[in-house]
């Protein structure tokens, strides 16, 4: 914590410091989990604030802002090299607890964690994580407030999954994965968002673009065309 403390410094020295010694610390096996439960200690000594406050605590705390970013940054750079120090005893924790996380985390953090998810998604995503959409589905039930970040985090999660990937048998399959799992609740939401703009008195374009807008979720297909047997 000293350090990240050390990177948010006005002291220029300090803060290239503090970084070099943070290279060094990543480089350890169970790093990552250590920071990301210091980043949960961060949020749950917060857990009773009211929203308003624990985004003046990220103001006032810049340590979980830049734990959050740092983090990010960690999974971008060594998820997805085969020979990283992130072993898969560390990914399965990672990925049993960072959706839980993110909904318990000031906005601020919360973007970076959902950024360190998607990234983990894009790899791993359905074969090798296939908690998170039921992780994803609890969340939109449980957490209604967080419904927008978590559906831009499904659309990306799709996006980056299906629609730029060669039409398969197999893709298909993860495709028919999403569907058969989500499409109750995708339509849920849907109409939720459709209904609300037509109770507002909004106009049929607008409540069109609202909809797409709040319309994360959807499997994309991929672009490709094949055969495809399920």
């Amino acid at each position: 914590m000293t350090l990240l403390r050390q990177t948010t410094s006005a002291n220029v020295a300090e803060i290239k410091q503090a970084q070099a010694t943070l290279q060094e610390a990543e480089k350890q096996p169970g790093f990552c989990i250590r920071l990301l439960q210091m980043l949960g200690k961060l949020v749950s000594q917060q857990a009773q604030q009211s929203p308003s406050q624990m985004q003046q605590v990220v103001l006032e705390n810049p340590v979980l802002l830049a734990g959050g970013i740092f983090f990010k940054n960690y999974i971008k750079k060594f998820y997805g090299v085969e020979e990283s120090n992130v072993k898969e005893d560390e990914r399965n924790l990672i990925k049993e607890n960072l959706v839980e996380l993110m909904m318990r985390a000031p906005s601020k953090l919360q973007a970076q964690l959902s950024a360190a998810l998607e990234e983990i998604a894009s790899l791993d995503f359905p074969d090798h994580w296939q908690g998170l959409l039921p992780q994803l589905k609890e969340s939109l039930e449980k957490h209604p407030q967080h419904r927008p970040v978590i559906l831009e985090s499904m659309d990306t999660i799709f996006r980056v999954s299906f629609v730029d990937q060669i039409r398969s048998n197999e893709l298909m399959r993860s495709v028919k994965y999403v569907v058969d799992n989500f499409a109750k609740e995708h339509l849920a939401v849907t109409k939720l968002v459709a209904g609300t703009a037509e109770g507002s008195g909004t106009s049929k374009l607008q409540r069109s673009l609202l909809v797409e807008k709040h319309d994360g979720g959807r499997p994309f297909f991929p672009r490709r065309s094949a055969v495809v047997h399920f």
